[in-house]
């Protein structure tokens, strides 16, 4: 059986995509071929004109796009009224109603067929496209009438999609590991990486799901910055379908984790003896207690001291602290105590010449 929808002049070309495309984030060819898709299915909906229920996953395997690239254009298509509540909201526009009595209209035009068979001299006109295309609308019509109508059978129930909720707390869960290696916090949660929120949450059955993942995440070497470049991940990498899925099976397990000898450490692609790396922490632990704004970490001494991603071993810096004379407190207050020491003992040289001068004048 086959029916059409109707486009207009102009329509694969409308400015109105490149407005889409740039909401979006995706070239304006992606939103022309996702809005025909839509428009296809909406023609074949029992409601006509409406999408409700579509599935972006078999839609973006269909054009060989990101199902995340199919939410965010049809987000966007919302945002610009294109949509209206899961419908095209110039269907009646651009696709007139059918009309009413096509079965009526199909039984008048094969009493015609029969009349001119009567009549075989009778000359047979050409008839126009329109003519031939609205033959073809009267039997797929009454073909309708007579096996029912295809409105009658149910629309296919949407999958269901992780609430607002799940979708807060997920980000919450990144934000707590981000604090404790070292990842750029999330800000923001635009459209797209809502989109994509959703997806990796399917993926992984759920907000428990998510949490695993980015426990494995945060104890993998190479995505924690000890790797050659120092490159940390962040959230938009981790909601990229490929590198999540290579997250949840394993692929980022001690990945870049360097191996170590007794004599000999292996840190980036420069190989330091014991005695070389003990000299490098040093001067960073001085540097810290001078002014822990001064911390810059990289790939000898990873993130700063009494942090998870700090690679100077806790006995070391322990050892460091006493030898320095600083007090027990956690490294991130060394600055502090030690510029309030100095100004202690500043408070205290001042008042000892005072009183030297004192003696002296009344000697």
């Amino acid at each position: 059986m086959t029916d059409w929808f109707r486009s207009w002049h102009g329509a694969p070309t409308d400015p109105k995509w490149r407005t889409v495309a740039r909401r979006a984030g995706v070239q304006p060819g992606v939103v022309t071929a996702i809005v025909w898709v839509l428009l296809d299915r909406a023609s074949q909906a029992p409601e006509r004109g409406s999408i409700v229920g579509y599935d972006c996953e078999v839609i973006a395997d269909a054009l060989g796009f990101d199902p995340e690239q199919v939410d965010a254009v049809v987000t966007a298509l919302h945002e610009k009224s294109v949509l209206v509540d899961g419908r095209f909201a110039g269907w009646a526009k651009h696709q007139p109603a059918r009309e009413d009595g096509s079965a009526e209209r199909a039984k008048a035009w094969r009493e015609q067929k029969k009349a001119e068979r009567t009549q075989p001299n009778a000359p047979e006109r050409e008839r126009t496209p329109e003519e031939r295309r609205e033959e073809t609308e009267d039997r797929s019509s009454s073909l309708r009438s007579e096996e029912g109508p295809l409105a009658a059978r149910p629309p296919l129930p949407a999958e269901p999609k992780p609430d607002q909720q799940q979708l807060v707390e997920a980000v919450e869960i990144y934000n707590s590991a981000a604090a404790t290696v070292g990842w750029p916090k999330c800000q923001k949660l635009t459209d797209q990486r809502r989109a994509a929120l959703r997806h990796r949450l399917k993926d992984c059955c759920g907000i428990d799901g998510w949490r695993a993942a980015m426990d494995g995440a945060r104890a993998s070497p190479f995505l924690t910055g000890r790797n050659d470049r120092g490159w940390t991940a962040d959230l938009d990498f981790f909601l990229q379908a490929k590198s999540f899925t290579r997250l949840m099976e394993g692929g980022y397990d001690r990945r870049g984790a360097k191996p170590t000898g007794a004599n000999v450490v292996t840190l980036g692609r420069t190989e330091r003896s014991q005695e070389d790396r003990e000299r490098i922490w040093r001067l960073c632990l001085q540097n810290y207690a001078d002014d822990s704004a001064n911390w810059r970490p990289d790939e000898h001494v990873g993130f700063e001291p009494g942090t998870p991603g700090c690679h100077i071993p806790p006995e070391f810096i322990e050892r460091w602290r006493v030898e320095q004379g600083l007090p027990d407190v956690p490294p991130s207050n060394w600055s502090a105590t030690r510029k309030h020491a100095g100004m202690v003992a500043s408070l205290a040289e001042a008042d000892r010449r005072r009183a030297e001068r004192q003696r002296a004048a009344s000697a």
